[in-house]
Order: structure tokens, then C-alpha cells, then sequence
């Protein structure tokens, strides 16, 4: 089956009387989907049929379904009622790769000489493959890449993963901002000045606090 095509079950009931007590119920799993009844008012044997219509989605891929023909003859009749149940029908469904919700396009930081790993993950079936295409035009064919430190120059760099199948395609896009070293060792001196001028604050205000105390007179 394909996502988002329409398709008709059929249960059929044979031999059955009296109809007019009968009940059709399908189910997806356990859950209830739909029933039917009929109102013929014969007494002999007849053959039935009751359809169910459906539209699956991804999420219904292996979902099981089922009829169930009931006879329900009221409180005189065998309690509980009569029924007998189908063989459950497993659907497969095939339908485009997508990726999650919270697997959105991602933005890295890393320092200039690093590597990284990029990796993404999609759901399709058929199971879809993957290509990557980088700012350098190659290309990989996987769902897993890593840039070397090579590749990694200072700027900007935009990778972009395509997960494929028959049914179509999918995009997701990392961008990966690349620090120079020397923004970083900027950084940390910066840091180590504040670091060093809180200390120098903070013994000064005790040294000078010592002070008073000596000179104070109770």
C-alpha cells in the first residue's frame, strides 16, 4: 500500500441467519474502527459482505486488521452471543523519507583543526539511502560523515544530508561555523585577566579590611 491512496477491505460472512441479528465490526488492533448491520428480515441462510475503507499513513505500516461477525440474538439467546473473527490482515505501507520533529536542520560551532562528525537519520519505506553534499562538491553516500580537520577552514560551511527512496526525498542541512584558534585563545586570555583582577579585588578588600580591624578601638 501506498501513504495516502485509498483502500477497500472486505469481509465476507457466509451462511449466516438470521441476518437481521448479525454485526460486522472491524478493528485495527484492538481498537474498534467500524461496524456494520443489516436490516433484511429473511430467515434462510444468506452471504454477506461489509467493506471498510481506508487511507493509511506511515504510522500504519504493519498495523493488523480484522473482521468480526457477530450474532447477536438477544437475552433468550446463547449468552455470550455467537462470533467468529477473520485471520488479522498486516499492511504494509510505503511512503517517502522524513525526518522527526526534533530533528531539524542543525548548527555546530568547532575550532578551526577539529573534526567533526555529522550524522542524520530518517524514516521511509522502502529504507532510504543517503548522499551528502559539502562545499568542497563531494559527495558520500552514507548516513554518517566525518569532516577532517582539513576541510575545516575558518567561516561559514553548509553540508546537506538527502535521504532517497523511490517514493521521493528529504533534505536536512548542518551548518558549521568554524572559530579561528587564535578567537580562541583571545577568549581564554580575556578570561584569565577577569579572573585575575577579581582575585586582586577580592585579597585587596580583605587586606584592607584587615587594616581597620587592627585600628579600630572597642
Amino acid at each position: 500500500m501506498l501513504e495516502g491512496k485509498q483502500y477497500q477491505l472486505q469481509c465476507e460472512v457466509q451462511n449466516i441467519a438470521p441476518v437481521q441479528y448479525l454485526t460486522v465490526k472491524w478493528y485495527k488492533g484492538e481498537t474498534l474502527e467500524n461496524q456494520t448491520s443489516y436490516d433484511a428480515l429473511t430467515k434462510t441462510p444468506v452471504n454477506v459482505s461489509s467493506t471498510l475503507l481506508i487511507t493509511p499513513t506511515s504510522a500504519d505500516d504493519g498495523a493488523q486488521y480484522s473482521c468480526v461477525a457477530e450474532l447477536e440474538l438477544g437475552p433468550e439467546g446463547p449468552q455470550p452471543p455467537p462470533s467468529t473473527e477473520s485471520d488479522p490482515l498486516s499492511i504494509t505501507v510505503h511512503y517517502s523519507p522524513f525526518f522527526s520533529d526534533d530533528d531539524d536542520d542543525e548548527t555546530l560551532e568547532v575550532t578551526e583543526g577539529e573534526g567533526v562528525p555529522l550524522s542524520c537519520s530518517a524514516q521511509g519505506n522502502p529504507l532510504p539511502a543517503y548522499s551528502w553534499s559539502s562545499p568542497l562538491d563531494e559527495e558520500e553516500k552514507t548516513s554518517e560523515i566525518q569532516i577532517t580537520s582539513a576541510s575545516l577552514t575558518p567561516g561559514t560551511h553548509v553540508y546537506t544530508c538527502t535521504a532517497s527512496n523511490q517514493l521521493g526525498q528529504q533534505s536536512k542541512n548542518f551548518t558549521v561555523k568554524v572559530v579561528p584558534q587564535g578567537d580562541q585563545t583571545v577568549l581564554w586570555t580575556v578570561i584569565g585577566i577577569g579572573l585575575a583582577v577579581a582575585v586582586f579585588l577580592i585579597l585587596g578588600y580583605l587586606y584592607y579590611k584587615s587594616r581597620d580591624g587592627a585600628n579600630s578601638i572597642i
